[in-house]
């Protein structure tokens, strides 16, 4: 596997390859498939002893979904919200 040298240019490339799938119904009146859950989701860091790249893996992807505009733009379409 690559060595990547700048987690940031690694976690965003030049489009984003990141979508909400739809399991069914309208955002007000889900219909999950079976076994599919639908509520309020939450992010934290986890911490731990990880190598670097995991460790700037994480906080890559955690800045992404509490800070990205181009997230918050993903979520909207939806009907969603940060």
């Amino acid at each position: 596997m690559a060595q990547h040298t700048n987690a940031m240019a690694m976690a965003y490339p030049m489009e984003c390859r990141l979508e909400i799938i739809p399991l069914g119904g309208t955002v007000a009146s889900p219909l999950p498939l079976p076994g599919n859950k639908v509520g309020t989701l939450h992010i934290a860091k986890v911490t731990g002893s990880f190598t670097t790249e995991v460790s700037n893996a994480r906080d890559v992807i955690y800045n992404f979904l509490t800070t990205d505009p181009m997230w918050e733009q993903i979520l909207n379409s939806h009907g969603m919200v940060r």
